[in-house]
């Protein structure tokens, strides 16, 4: 298809990259980010929300969690939340249009939504809030304001509320599986 419409494709694991070297608390972050971001005249985050254990969210914030060039990116699971914030410091997103044709909850639904926003960190909240989330519980959103990538409130403009008693919601016991799992990895440590 890229071939038909013309459309020029990259593989971000095979562009050059420039090395950042970022403190945040008393961590220390060493990402490879593609130059093809620092070329661009207009970013387009399009993520797709999802519920997720270890980060409670997946939308705009943490999609860009793969563009980091560096091919052992899994060391920095256990700092995810910081380490999306400062992802997000260093590539910018001019543009957020997030993919909520269907979405996952308890079960796939057609949700026939597409949002979007200029402010990756009031998308993620929206998003958040959507999945009755409070952003406040997010730590990449929390982070990201705190680091001055966005504002965690938001404006909704039509018919948001439609969307928020839509979106499926996780089960009662999924919900308490997530949490019995976090209390286990605080005792007992990744396995």
């Amino acid at each position: 298809m890229a071939e038909e419409k013309k459309v020029h494709l990259v593989n971000l694991a095979d562009e050059k990259c420039r090395i950042v070297t970022e403190t945040f608390g008393e961590r220390q972050f060493k990402f490879h980010i593609p130059e093809t971001f620092d070329q661009a005249d207009l970013v387009v985050n399009v993520p797709k929300p999802k519920y997720m254990e270890d980060v409670k969210i997946t939308c705009a914030l943490k999609n860009f969690f793969g563009c980091n060039g560096y091919r052992n990116k899994y060391i920095y699971h256990k700092i995810i939340d910081e380490s999306i914030a400062v992802l997000n410091e260093n590539i910018k997103t001019n543009l957020v249009v997030l993919d909520g044709l269907s979405v996952v909850g308890t079960y796939t639904k057609r949700l026939n939504l597409v949002m979007s926003s200029k402010d990756v960190v009031a998308a993620d909240s929206a998003v958040a809030t959507m999945m009755k989330i409070s952003p406040n519980s997010v730590g990449a959103i929390v982070l990201s304001a705190k680091k001055g990538i966005g504002n965690s409130s938001f404006s909704p403009v039509g018919d948001y509320k439609f969307f928020v008693e839509q979106f499926p919601s996780r089960k009662m016991k999924d919900n308490l599986r997530t949490r019995a799992a976090g209390v286990y990895k605080k005792i007992f440590g990744e396995v």
